[in-house]
């Protein structure tokens, strides 16, 4: 349990928070509102373990402070408090949030080589800041690293993936990640599809999406708004009025009904 003197002390660091000024200052101030939290659990006699420091450090991630994340990383080492994968995941996940996707693989590099055991979550966390740094060559590799690294990839390791093609309009690459997934035994769920057919979409093969989306249905996927802007967008690529009418009028529930009218 904790102290009195230390909730007393917390207490008042979430009280100085709320009125941080911005910028720098606040970061400084942050800091410092970190450094004293450490300095009183020693000051009672309490040294601050890996569950501390993950706390911590997961709390400065959700904030987007990735700096002072590595900074209490980095810390953990010289006081010689062992890091584990939780550690790891949570300053990534921060790097993730501000798309460090290059910071963010070099820290998964560094937790291979110090013999931690990489798990799923942090390799999806992984590709999913090559995704939001528009790294989508890095998404692919990571990718491998965990089939060669014996983890299965999920299908949230997949759709992130997935999701990095669509914007650098990727679409050969888009059908092979697909491909991979199906031959890992994963369904794909509307979340692939989508990314997908926007991928094919946006790179002009508007017939390829229109085949996916066609699939969709076939495998009983509901369509979401998602999809029909996707459709609606490789429609008017390719002419199609008919079938965009009638998903405007029908919405989700009219996709049988759509791919009626261009039989």
């Amino acid at each position: 349990m904790w102290s009195p003197t230390i909730l007393s002390s917390m207490r008042a660091r979430r009280r100085a928070a709320g009125r941080m000024p911005l910028g720098g200052s606040r970061d400084c101030l942050a800091r410092q509102t970190i450094g004293r939290l450490l300095s009183e659990l020693r000051a009672l006699g309490i040294e601050p373990t890996t569950i501390t420091y993950n706390t911590i450090i997961s709390a400065c991630s959700k904030g987007r402070r990735w700096e002072q994340s590595v900074e209490l990383l980095r810390e953990m080492q010289a006081v010689g408090v062992p890091p584990n994968i939780i550690t790891i995941t949570a300053l990534i996940s921060g790097l993730e949030k501000v798309q460090q996707a290059n910071r963010a693989l070099d820290w998964m590099s560094v937790c291979k080589n110090s013999g931690l055991q990489l798990d799923i979550v942090l390799y999806n966390v992984s590709i999913s800041a090559c995704e939001k740094a528009q790294e989508w060559e890095r998404a692919i590799d990571t990718l491998g690293s965990m089939q060669r690294d014996s983890v299965p990839p999920d299908v949230i390791s997949f759709n992130a993936v997935a999701s990095a093609l669509e914007t650098r309009h990727q679409w050969q690459c888009a059908l092979q990640v697909l491909a991979s997934m199906r031959r890992s035994c994963l369904e794909p769920d509307v979340i692939t599809y989508n990314a997908t057919m926007a991928t094919c979409e946006r790179s002009r093969q508007w017939h390829v999406s229109l085949a996916l989306w066609h699939e969709l249905l076939e495998r009983g996927l509901v369509p979401s708004a998602i999809t029909l802007g996707v459709v609606s967008e490789a429609c008017d690529r390719g002419a199609l009025w008919r079938i965009a009418l009638h998903l405007a009028s029908e919405g989700p529930r009219g996709g049988a009904g759509a791919l009626a009218v261009v039989a």
